[in-house]
């Protein structure tokens, strides 16, 4: 679907960016390499966990009945750190020192904090408290029974599913294979970010800014450079960038000026132009196209805009093609602090500051310059977002925000 030269709503716009992404692969990685992606397959559990009845708590094992009158005297008959197996049962009038983690052995249904005990040498203890049968056990197969589901398909690796791979014995794990992104600007004012900048000149902060969001996204990119303002250049690193990636994002060039060539060049080398304007601001002039399976987003030039635009096309479009089918939604209702009046016929973003604290998120708008204020996003942590022609917002009106 094309929207040709129609300006298209934020919501038409993503669902457009969203629509038929290209098939998921997968690659298996290192169990630790996994962290932060996408699970491709479900984890079966090869054991119980845990895998035997093991104590909770540092103590005593005891047979539960002979602790309903407590105070209660028992022959020490073994003891059983960590890694060690019980070599004998419990009988009347016995108990076992146990330590956490330590198999319970046979003929103990429960075990006595040490706390509630007092040790008479080495041989005898007196519970001081009864207990339940089951009190401070953990029993085999209570977190996970053998060939059952451990994580299933699409789940998110974070540090937990690590240690729950680790415990079912995956030192490999096939994950969803992350897309490949390319970076590049456009503009002969531009220089790298390591020269000072002559008149006229400003530094390349776009391409750095991109590869950060990505990167913070925990996925691969590669900075390819700027390129000067010709047809030529462009195509050109824009070749290298399809043949090098998945994903090909685009700083500058994009509107319809004298000297914007990104959309020309793009079209020269076989990308079908999807959608060229939304009804955003900052960011209206925005490109979507396509080659095959691959993926181009050209952005403008004017910082924020660049950023905004990621935020609310690029990250979910990368999200889903790593395999996150949920998203990742970050917006939620605050109350504004002063009298806010931003009238636009666009969706507006604009830097604000909020204020979780409390019963009602708070926010504030940040004092900005417009779209080349790249500066206000260091102090802002969300976006206030304004629906078209809203009318003014007084002080404790509602409003949608993003986290930043």
């Amino acid at each position: 679907m094309e929207s040709g030269g129609r300006r298209l709503t934020v919501e038409d716009a993503l669902a457009l960016v969203l629509a038929d992404p290209p098939a998921p692969r997968s690659v298996e990685v290192g169990l630790l390499d996994a962290l932060g992606r996408v699970l491709a397959e479900d984890v079966v559990a090869d054991i119980s966990m845990p895998p035997f009845d093991k104590s909770a708590m540092d103590g005593y094992a005891v047979r539960s009945e002979e602790t309903a009158a407590a105070p209660a005297e028992l022959a020490v008959v073994d003891d059983i750190p960590a890694g060690k197996f019980p070599t004998r049962k419990i009988g009347r009038g016995e108990a076992a020192r146990i330590m956490t983690g330590a198999p319970v052995p046979p003929g103990a249904d429960a075990v006595v904090m040490v706390e509630q005990t007092e040790a008479k040498g080495r041989d005898r203890v007196v519970v001081r408290n009864g207990v339940k049968p089951g009190e401070n056990i953990c029993a085999l197969g209570e977190d996970l029974r053998e060939g059952s589901v451990a994580l299933r398909r699409g789940k998110i690796v974070r540090p937990p599913e690590v240690a729950i791979l680790a415990s079912c014995g995956q030192s490999r794990v096939r994950v969803v294979k992350a897309p490949t992104v390319t970076l590049m600007s456009t503009g002969d004012e531009l220089v790298e970010i390591d020269r000072k900048p002559e008149k006229g000149q400003i530094r390349n902060s776009n391409t750095w800014s991109l590869a950060a969001q990505v990167r913070a996204m925990g996925l691969p990119c590669a900075i390819l450079g700027v390129a000067r303002d010709t047809k030529e250049a462009i195509r050109a690193m824009a070749r290298e960038g399809l043949d090098r990636g998945d994903v090909l994002i685009v700083s500058g060039g994009v509107s319809v000026g004298e000297y914007d060539f990104v959309a020309d060049a793009l079209q020269a080398e076989g990308v079908q132009c999807l959608m060229h304007k939304v009804m955003i601001k900052p960011g209206r002039p925005f490109y979507f196209g396509r080659k095959g399976d691959q993926r181009v987003f050209a952005l403008p030039g004017n910082p924020v805009s660049t950023y905004v635009i990621f935020d609310v096309f690029v990250k979910p479009f990368l999200n889903l093609a790593r395999g996150m089918e949920g998203g990742d939604v970050r917006r939620m209702r605050a109350l504004v602090t002063s009298p806010l009046d931003r009238r636009s016929d666009r969706l507006q973003y604009i830097p604000g500051l909020c204020d979780l604290r409390g019963g009602r998120p708070t926010v504030a708008p940040v004092p900005w310059h417009g779209s080349a204020d790249i500066a206000a996003l260091t102090r802002a942590d969300c976006f206030i977002v304004l629906p078209p022609n809203a009318p003014p917002l007084k002080e404790g009106d509602g409003v949608d925000i993003q986290l930043l």
